[in-house]
């Protein structure tokens, strides 16, 4: 691979990576997610928690 099609493919992985922040509160049966790209989010689980998790997400 030549210098110029190298320069090119890590411009093109560098567009494709994308960096994401969420908080994942469970209360009961009860989950809510809010993320810096999806948004806010309610669902349900069968199991009965309390749970607080932060996170950082990254897809390529």
């Amino acid at each position: 691979m030549d210098e110029n099609t190298h320069a090119l493919l890590r411009i093109h992985l560098e567009t494709r990576y994308s960096l994401s922040c969420y908080i994942r509160v469970w209360i009961g049966r009860t989950v809510w997610i809010a993320d810096s790209q999806e948004g806010f989010k309610r669902g349900s689980k069968a199991t009965r928690r309390f749970k607080i998790i932060f996170g950082i997400r990254s897809d390529l």
